[in-house]
């Protein structure tokens, strides 16, 4: 069985320095999935990098950890 794939999806602006994701990706050697606006992201801009992402290699079982949105944005 293939290796799991650990991809950190960062919120709206993205993730500092010091955001857990931040740390996570340099302690563990995960993936961060980067966008090309992080200020006015495009739904459909954004699922196409995923995709792009998920193509770049064999399929394999794939782990998202994502970052909710900030408190009051719906």
């Amino acid at each position: 069985m293939a290796q799991c794939r650990i991809l950190l999806l960062p919120g709206w602006l993205d993730s500092g320095p010091d955001h857990w994701q931040s740390r996570w990706q340099l302690r563990h050697g995960y993936r961060r999935v980067t966008q090309d606006d992080w200020l006015w992201p495009k739904r459909g801009d954004w699922m196409a990098r995923l995709e792009d992402v998920l193509l770049e290699s064999a399929p394999r079982p794939t782990t998202y950890v994502v970052r909710p949105p900030p408190r009051g944005y719906e």
